[in-house]
């Protein structure tokens, strides 16, 4: 009879746990009913022993909170034992999604690391590695897995880079939040400051703050375009206004060098910082969104060229040969002319 009780709580958890324990019993119960029709004829007797307990009892019969064993001639309450097997049930249920949510978010980092050199003098600490485990285990949305399993990949390239407050604002972030952060990626500079504009309303800010993101006090900081001169193969350098987005750098040399081009932005946390890092590995931003913000924060500016960085990061040197060109009058809004 344990046998066919297992069964059952194992075909209905599989399908929901709430169902299960409200059905239980009466399947039970079922079960009981079943087994003694099919010897009813062999065991009368101890159907008249049954019927002959307290009301007490033949209710449990009836509810299927107990059973008459039928071999020691007593009646057994049902209720801790399939709770124990529901329990046990249930927390096998939940380990095994716990181990396919690890071992998605492990595969992730693996992908990133599939090319990737280690340093050897540094190893990831245990403390991290046990705190990413127990968030990563929760995790089950892809997108996030993938958030998740770059952070552990980070975090092994480079140890000691990613801190533990960083695992708990990202493990606090709603979907909504996450969405919107990868959105507003499209408008960082230089890594670690998002500029404001038309493109992000005041209660987007204000999300993106309580989340722990970004920095805002209800005052826009505004900076200017870093100046620089570019040398391409030997010709006259061009001086001109520039800022880093992503691997890209925007560059202007429509402008004097002392007439100023500014942004207007507002900080990211370090957590967002961090969060940003990882999250610029893998994107899909588009540069012509950043080459509008840049047009409609500086009203004179027409033309605006971007190179790639080559080595991201590591080194300042650009490729000069693969240009893009973003002009105002292809991109700009007439409303924002």
């Amino acid at each position: 009879m344990d046998k066919g009780i297992d069964v059952n709580i194992n075909a209905e958890l599989k399908a929901d746990f709430q169902p299960v324990i409200a059905s239980t019993p009466s399947a039970i119960n079922k079960l009981f009913e079943l087994l003694l029709g099919v010897k009813y004829a062999r065991k009368k007797h101890f159907i008249k022993m049954i019927e002959a307990q307290g009301e007490k009892d033949k209710a449990a019969i009836t509810n299927g909170t107990a059973i008459f064993d039928l071999e020691e001639m007593k009646l057994t309450a049902l209720e801790n034992r399939v709770e124990d097997n529901a329990i046990s049930l249930i927390e096998n249920e939940v380990k095994k999604d716990e181990v396919r949510n690890i071992i998605s978010c492990a595969r992730h980092a693996a992908i990133e690391l599939e090319n990737s050199t280690t340093p050897t003098d540094k190893e990831i600490s245990k403390n991290f590695f046990n705190r990413w485990r127990e968030e990563a285990k929760l995790v089950d949305d892809d997108y996030a897995q993938s958030i998740w399993g770059r952070i552990l990949a980070e975090e092994i390239r480079q140890p000691e880079t990613i801190s533990l407050r960083t695992l708990d604002v990202l493990k606090n972030l709603s979907m909504a939040e996450a969405n919107l952060f990868d959105k507003m990626g499209n408008y960082v500079v230089f890594g670690s400051s998002l500029v404001t504009g038309g493109h992000i309303t005041e209660f987007e800010i204000r999300t993106l703050v309580d989340a722990g993101l970004v920095v805002f006090a209800g005052m826009y900081r505004t900076d200017k375009w870093k100046t620089t001169r570019l040398t391409y193969k030997g010709k006259n350098p061009q001086p001109g206004h520039y800022f880093d987005f992503n691997s890209t750098l925007f560059f202007s040399g429509d402008l004097p060098k002392d007439e100023n081009l500014s942004l207007t932005f507002i900080p990211l946390t370090e957590q967002g910082r961090a969060i940003y890092r990882i999250a610029s590995r893998n994107n899909s931003w588009d540069p012509s969104l950043m080459a509008m913000a840049a047009f409609e924060a500086n009203k004179k500016l027409k033309k605006i060229v971007t190179y790639k960085y080559t080595n991201y990061l590591v080194s300042n040197n650009i490729n000069m040969d693969d240009p893009v060109y973003f002009n105002r009058d292809d991109i700009i809004t007439e409303e924002t002319k």
